[in-house]
């Protein structure tokens, strides 16, 4: 289970609660600002998975957005482009594989998936090319190394250390400090920051999350823990139709946490104390 394989199990092909997605209620807020300026946006996700959020954003907004996507994942982008709300395309972070500029390119929990920083820093220095005047970046991304929080916790018990790459693919864990420096502050300007995932939310992914997928690898074994490692995302396993159903019941108990999680990131937004993730609103710096 140590390599996330991104076919067999393909991310950002699920469709949360919008109103309980930070990510989203931020995005419609921005995205309406720039349509008071502008009749029509185009926008880029790098990572975009299986279209996720630029099918929530095609909802909210219709044809005044046009939308772009990449991904690793044959399986994430043909299920994106069978959406028909934009253009699909197969590659790496680091490569635009498009002659053309956007007014919002979105980095939404992808930067932790690639292989070193390097290429993390390589991913935004190209995205900053393809800017129009006046765009902005977007990232949001775990912090697991941030202290006291518990991605922090677990980073100091061997076992528990590898739980993210394990179950959600991820190759690079972060702190604050260490992800700012990856960013070029003569070619950028941080124009917003907030966090989330702070106490509750972190509770909510321990007792739904790591330990539902534990327990499985535990008393089922590795092969079935992997036929059914999925991120968190429902896709019904045939095989497994038992463990499917248990799985729907776990996630379903876990959505009054959820609500709860989500009204204290609202209230906590500009607190970093102990969270687990970082939201930046960055753009091209003209002044230096």
């Amino acid at each position: 289970m140590d390599t996330y394989n991104y076919e067999v199990c393909p991310q950002g092909m699920c469709f949360a609660d919008n109103g309980l997605n930070i990510n989203y209620i931020f995005l419609c807020n921005h995205i309406t600002e720039r349509l008071a300026e502008n009749k029509r946006i185009k926008i880029l996700e790098i990572g975009a998975g299986g279209g996720r959020n630029l099918r929530i954003i095609y909802q909210k907004f219709g044809s005044k957005v046009e939308l772009f996507g990449t991904d690793i994942s044959n399986t994430a982008i043909d299920y994106a482009k069978s959406l028909e709300i934009g253009k699909f395309y197969l590659a790496k972070s680091e490569i635009i594989p498009v002659a053309e500029k956007f007014d919002l390119i979105l980095m939404i929990d992808i930067l932790e998936h690639l292989k070193t920083k390097s290429v993390v820093k390589k991913t935004l220095d190209n995205a900053l090319l393809y800017l129009n005047d006046g765009g902005n970046i977007y990232i949001s991304l775990p912090i697991e190394l941030n202290r006291f929080s518990l991605t922090w916790l677990f980073s100091k018990l061997h076992y528990f250390k590898n739980l993210t790459k394990m179950f959600w693919g991820h190759l690079i864990q972060f702190n604050i400090k260490g992800f700012l420096k990856l960013i070029d502050l003569n070619k950028f300007k941080l124009e917003e920051a907030f966090y989330s995932v702070h106490f509750l939310s972190q509770l909510q992914i321990l007792c739904f999350f790591y330990l539902p997928k534990i327990l499985l690898q535990f008393f089922f074994g590795k092969k079935i823990a992997n036929d059914l490692r999925d991120s968190n995302e429902i896709i019904n396993n045939i095989k497994h139709p038992l463990l499917n159903l248990a799985k729907r019941i776990i996630i379903n108990f876990s959505y009054p946490l959820s609500y709860l999680a989500f009204k204290e990131s609202h209230l906590k937004r500009t607190s970093s104390f102990a969270v687990g993730n970082m939201h930046l609103l960055i753009s091209k710096d003209y002044i230096k």
